[in-house]
Formats: structure tokens, C-alpha cells, sequence
């Protein structure tokens, strides 16, 4: 069936365009679709939370350390980084030389960085030698 509104687009039903007839049903059932809104920001809202709460979780596990210890940190550095103390999102850093590769093992956790810090301090460690024969 060709819609009657616009000739050209997909029909959407009761003879309107699917543009149409969606803003139509929208404009008549507007409490409908404020709930439906509201429960669907609601259940992403809890989605994002939960996914935010894993990562945190994987994080922890990585750098072998507890919440607690975590939390501790995070108090201590008043929640800023460690190096510039700007109040950023942080991650955890650790001494590479102890654990070379993305897991570490606890011990080497330095602080929590923001991630500006954490890759321009990575990139100092890995090129010491570089930055000492420009010092000469």
C-alpha cells in the first residue's frame, strides 16, 4: 500500500508514511509513551551502573588488589591524581618493571593516576634511555 502523506516512504499503517504514523501514535498516546521513556532510561540506568560496577570489579582483579585497598587510596589521594591532583577520572598504576605484563600482583600498585598521567609516566619509563641522552 502507498501511504497518502508521503508517496515515496515505507507504509506505516492506517494509510500514513512510517514517520507519520509514528509521530501520529505519539501525539495521541503521549502518557504511554512518557512511561515507556521513562522505564527504558530507568533500565539503562541500571545497565550502565552494573556495567560500570564489572569493570570496576576486573579492575581490581588485574591489579590484584581489594575494594577496600582501593578505597583507601582513593581517600588518601583526596580523590585527585596522584601527580597533577586534578580531580579526573583515575586508574590504577603499577610498576611495570615488577609485573611487565597487564596483570600485576598487588605489591607494585603505586597510586591512582588520571589516564593523561598514567600514559605520559608509561611513556617516561619506556623511553629513560632516549630522555637521558637528550639530557647530555
Amino acid at each position: 500500500m502507498i501511504p497518502s502523506c508521503h508517496p515515496n516512504q515505507t507504509y506505516g499503517g492506517k494509510g500514513l508514511c512510517d514517520l507519520c504514523y509514528a509521530r501520529n501514535y505519539r501525539r495521541t498516546h503521549k502518557e504511554e509513551c512518557k512511561e515507556y521513556s521513562r522505564r527504558s532510561r530507568a533500565r539503562e540506568h541500571v545497565i550502565l551502573h552494573q556495567q560500570q560496577y564489572w569493570r570496576m570489579i576486573g579492575r581490581f582483579k588485574r591489579h590484584n588488589i581489594s575494594k577496600d585497598f582501593y578505597d583507601s587510596l582513593y581517600k588518601k589521594q583526596d580523590s585527585v591524581c596522584a601527580l597533577c591532583k586534578r580531580n579526573r577520572k583515575l586508574v590504577i598504576d603499577h610498576d611495570h618493571n615488577c609485573c611487565p605484563n597487564k596483570r600485576s600482583c598487588g605489591k607494585c600498585v603505586r597510586g591512582l593516576l588520571c589516564d593523561s598521567c598514567n600514559k605520559h609516566l608509561g611513556w617516561f619509563e619506556n623511553h629513560k634511555e632516549l630522555i637521558e641522552n637528550y639530557r647530555q
